[in-house]
């Protein structure tokens, strides 16, 4: 995807990456430079926004019907270290 300022010249390109079933996996922004566009996503616990250098993961768990039990999103850091929880969403389904 690419986004354009008022005067049409491209402002920012963003790579999406897809699994085999279509579901977005990943993603990276960059700057008009070419350069990897640094993340600002609120962080709750600390009550602001902080910058993420790496490419964002989005991870999905699914129980034997299907049905998502944990997902959310991981930093996938440059220098291709562990990945870090983001954020997280957990439910619990009872099945009768």
């Amino acid at each position: 995807m690419i986004r354009y300022d008022a005067g049409g010249a491209a402002s920012e390109r963003r790579v999406e990456r897809f699994d085999a079933g279509g579901k977005r996996v990943e993603w990276e922004e960059f700057n008009r430079d070419g350069t990897r566009a640094a993340q600002q996503v609120f962080d709750p616990v600390l009550g602001r926004a902080r910058v993420l250098a790496g490419r964002m993961r989005w991870t999905e768990e699914v129980d034997a019907h299907g049905n998502w039990t944990r997902r959310g999103y991981r930093v996938v850091p440059d220098d291709g270290g562990t990945p870090r929880p983001l954020w997280e969403q957990v439910r619990e389904i009872t099945y009768w």
